[in-house]
């Protein structure tokens, strides 16, 4: 029991220590006001900004410096002071200049190397190979030129033609004997006759030459030819007999039919309906601008009663949003604001002159709590300047004006009105 009882105490003793420590870092967070601090320094050869949050009496601070080239976030405690990040930003580096490169000039060549143009060609450069000549004397062929022809004898071309004509003639025969029927006694006299002068024709034409009108000699392989077609024999052609297609496909279920007559309806009823549309385009057209002149006017007024609604809660609630920024306007403030110039200009009755004016806007700007030192420089012409300007937030002044609306009797009676609006307006 003693060592539960122990348990017991030190559980309420960091109780009650838990309890003490939220209750002092409560009314260290009401009470304590927070503070900025903003510090500006400008001058010809550089300038720097800082920013930095305040608390718990300066001992830890927060803040940003930045410089043209650097941008730095420090933390500080009680004089320690950490950088947490550095965002820097290097100059581009000049390239060099560029230097001009002489241009290259093409190696000359001696005139001697190239031909003169009006030196005569002569004729060992174009005499022909002598042993080109010796090889065609020896072989016994003629070599001619490409653009000579040598005419062949007639006799000879005709020869070759008929027995082209006759090879080509034994074998279409051959051909008809195997593929002719053995039975040809039921072909027609006519069909035989035009063959037969066919095939007479064909091998007088054949055995006609292509140079000479000459008839050709009884023993010619032309005359071989025109004995063999005589001997030809008719084939019979047959009429085809065409077979109509039979449409072999099964027939459609009724739903199927039933459906797509369905759907042919359906398009036709839409067709008709888009003809009845297009011929009253004009009139939709109207339709359409009433409709929206209609729905133009009604958000129109609609828009005028949330307007005259905003000014009557308005008008009834400014003395209140008055009264709470009369208590809370004391939670902010700029406790202290400095400005320092130094400067010179390129006469020194030119720096009096502007002192003068300078002087006048100083005291000016202290009325309104700005300490506004200008300093003159009578030499070298120069321009310094620092800025601290301190600003304080009082949470416990905010806290307090809050708290200050919940005893305005005129906010509830709004708040009572504006839900029975919005009940009437739900059951409606």
């Amino acid at each position: 029991m003693e060592i539960l009882a122990t348990i017991w105490q030190v559980i309420q003793i960091l109780l009650l220590t838990a309890v003490i420590i939220s209750a002092v870092t409560a009314l260290t967070a009401i009470f304590h006001p927070l503070r900025f601090d903003l510090k500006l320094r400008g001058s010809v050869k550089g300038q720097r900004a800082e920013v930095w949050f305040v608390y718990l009496f300066r001992l830890f601070k927060i803040g940003v410096i930045a410089t043209p080239h650097t941008q730095d976030v420090v933390v500080s405690f009680m004089g320690w002071q950490k950088r947490l990040d550095r965002a820097g930003r290097t100059k581009p580096e000049k390239a060099p200049p560029k230097t001009p490169t002489p241009p290259i000039s093409p190696p000359e060549t001696p005139s001697s190397a190239e031909p003169s143009r009006d030196e005569p060609i002569s004729a060992d450069s174009i005499a022909p190979d002598s042993t080109t000549t010796s090889s065609a004397e020896t072989t016994g062929e003629i070599t001619t030129d490409p653009g000579e022809r040598v005419a062949e004898p007639v006799s000879k071309i005709t020869d070759e033609k008929t027995d082209d004509a006759a090879t080509t003639d034994s074998a279409d025969s051959t051909i008809a004997s195997q593929t002719t029927p053995a039975t040809t006694a039921d072909s027609k006299p006519e069909a035989a006759g035009k063959s037969l002068s066919d095939a007479t024709a064909y091998s007088e034409e054949l055995t006609q030459p292509a140079d000479s009108g000459e008839s050709a000699p009884p023993d010619s392989p032309a005359r071989q030819i025109h004995a063999d077609a005589e001997t030809i024999e008719p084939v019979a052609v047959e009429a085809a007999t065409v077979t109509p297609a039979i449409d072999s496909r099964p027939l459609k279920p009724l739903d199927e039919v039933e459906a797509e007559y369905k759907a042919a309806k359906e398009a036709g009823a839409a067709a008709q309906d888009t003809k009845k549309g297009s011929s009253s385009a004009g009139s939709s057209l109207k339709q359409t601008l009433r409709r929206f002149k209609r729905d133009a006017s009604r958000r129109f007024n609609q828009f005028k009663a949330y307007a005259r609604l905003f000014r009557q809660k308005w008008r009834a609630l400014s003395p209140v949003v008055k009264r709470f920024w009369q208590r809370g306007k004391s939670g902010f403030g700029l406790t202290r604001i400095d400005l320092l110039l130094r400067y010179a200009l390129h006469e020194p009755y030119l720096t009096g002159m502007c002192h003068g004016t300078l002087a006048v806007a100083s005291g000016m700007a202290g009325q309104f709590g700005i300490n506004f030192v200008p300093v003159p420089q009578f030499g070298a012409p120069m321009l310094y300047s620092r800025a601290y300007v301190t600003a304080e937030i009082r949470p416990w002044r905010l806290l307090y004006a809050t708290g200050a609306l919940l005893f305005e009797k005129q906010i509830y009676k709004e708040l009572w009105q504006l839900f029975k609006w919005y009940r009437s307006k739900k059951q409606h």
